[in-house]
């Protein structure tokens, strides 16, 4: 007798694979029709050939990829294809990417997607990664800056977050940054700029319905993620008072729906097993709230799907045997991992903090620049002064010094008034030590001339011996006039104590 036995996935299932992935295929098309619909009508026939031409080289890199893969093998052509579907593949890279990638690009995605992602890891049933996601990674990474600045597409909302630090617990802001994309509703419908086929949460859940219906993909799965995905989202919420929209804006952007149902329901890449499959979905969840939270990319669905890739042989041993004899201890494994998964996205919540990226910010002071120049130098000189009172206390005495500055001796301007500065120059007349200056009053440029009042700068004086008037003295760069003016008040201290 001959047993003919096939590779995964191999599941019992009334349906043949065939079937199912051409269910996969007819839901693909309706959210790339959504796609191009959406894009003739909100920016002209111009984007909505664009659409159409970035899924014709998605679909066509990957098909014809697979077709020379198996000329070279010496393999039937058309029978290959057709139970290998490279379509599906291209399909979903395309409706991963936006109306700007570069068309060179997304082709180089698909042929990592097909070759790396699926073929060389024996072909359909045998890939570790989904493919797809393999071939978004690369157009990802690789290929980041690579986008046609004809096409020009603006801020996503999941971007636009990123932006806010993942919080937003101010009700205005909220306001300001939900307008910003027509609304909630507006973001549920899908009126807005993102990935092709992930904006329109709507007609997601509807070929999500149909899907389950058809029982082509396992309804638990996209149920386990994005319920996962709102739980954490929440518990972020709450722990940060953000607005109260913020765990639905989780789900109806980016790519959560869009993974949920036609990426983590790979029957190749995710485990066989209910109990598997749920945990797999959970994880999924986690990492993308992770990644979101505290990476450097705005976006967690893609990574998250990918690293669970990884994890699904280990989930597959964990949770092998008789389902309902381990009805119990498979329950409590969920358990422990939502648990830990809320108590992670926790932890993180609370290091965030929430961001106004409109908001105006004040530039940081420079640090202190210094140049020299001798007391002796003649240019003082032309920074006329005198003392005002002079007070001796022991070994100390105040001088009240005024003296020009830059604003009386060159300033053309009549914005300002400009007045002489006094200063208080406190020394040590028996060691000929300076104790300290302060300004009594500044009359010299303001915003420029009063970085002079700069404790730090003033500090610089400190300990300057007053008998010696060859030694430098430190200049402000930037107020340089209204330094001089100080060094030559010094100076006229200096001459009164007989230097």
């Amino acid at each position: 007798m001959k047993f003919i036995s096939k590779p995964a996935p191999n599941y019992r299932d009334k349906r043949s694979t065939q079937d199912i992935m051409m269910d996969v295929t007819l839901a693909l098309v309706v959210v790339a029709l959504f796609a191009i619909v959406f894009n003739f009508m909100q920016y002209g026939s111009a984007y909505g050939i664009r659409v159409i031409l970035v899924i014709l080289v998605a679909v066509g890199s990957s098909v014809l990829t697979e077709v020379v893969w198996f000329l070279l093998n010496k393999k039937p052509v058309l029978s290959s294809l057709a139970v290998s579907f490279p379509w599906v593949t291209g399909l979903i890279l395309a409706l991963m990417c936006q109306v700007n990638v570069s068309l060179y690009a997304l082709s180089m995605g698909s042929i990592f997607a097909i070759l790396f992602g699926k073929l060389i890891f024996g072909g359909f049933g045998h890939n570790i990664f989904n493919p797809a996601g393999v071939g978004r990674a690369v157009v990802l990474t690789g290929f980041a800056s690579a986008v046609v600045v004809d096409f020009a597409t603006g801020a996503t909302p999941t971007s636009t977050m990123n932006a806010y630090g993942w919080l937003i617990n101010d009700a205005a802001l909220g306001e300001t940054f939900l307008s910003g994309f027509g609304g909630l509703s507006n973001l549920f419908i899908g009126s807005y700029a993102g990935a092709l086929g992930e904006t329109s949460t709507l007609t997601l859940i509807l070929v999500g319905i149909y899907l389950s219906w058809r029982k082509a993909i396992d309804w638990r799965i996209p149920v386990a993620y994005i319920g996962t995905l709102l739980l954490l989202a929440t518990v972020v919420g709450l722990s940060n008072q953000a607005v109260v929209w913020y765990p639905l804006f989780h789900i109806l952007t980016g790519g959560a729906v869009f993974g949920a149902i036609f990426m983590l329901t790979d029957p190749v890449t995710s485990p066989t097993s209910m109990t598997g499959r749920i945990i797999f979905a959970v994880g999924a969840a986690i990492i993308t709230m992770v990644i979101r939270l505290k990476a450097n990319l705005p976006e967690g669905v893609l990574f998250s799907i990918l690293i669970m890739n990884m994890l699904t042989p280990i989930i597959e041993g964990l949770t092998d045997g008789q389902q309902i004899k381990r009805q119990t201890k498979n329950m409590r494994s969920i358990l422990v991992v939502l648990l830990a998964g809320v108590l992670l996205t926790f932890g993180l919540g609370n290091m965030l903090v929430a961001k106004d990226p409109n908001a105006k910010v004040e530039p940081e002071e420079p640090p202190i620049s210094l140049k020299q120049l001798a007391l002796s130098d003649a240019s003082l000189d032309e920074f006329v002064g005198e003392i005002v009172s002079k007070s001796a206390d022991g070994d100390f005495t105040t001088y009240n010094v005024k003296v020009a500055g830059y604003g009386e001796l060159y300033a053309t301007d009549d914005y300002y008034t400009y007045t002489d500065n006094e200063l208080a120059i406190v020394v040590d007349t028996v060691n000929k030590k300076l104790i300290s200056i302060t300004y009594v009053t500044f009359g010299d440029t303001p915003k420029i001339g009063d970085k002079t009042k700069d404790e730090e700068y003033l500090a610089t004086f400190k300990d300057m011996d007053l008998s010696d008037l060859q030694q430098d003295v430190d200049l402000l760069s930037g107020a340089t006039y209204t330094s001089m003016s100080i060094a030559s008040a010094v100076k006229i201290v200096m001459m009164d104590l007989g230097n």
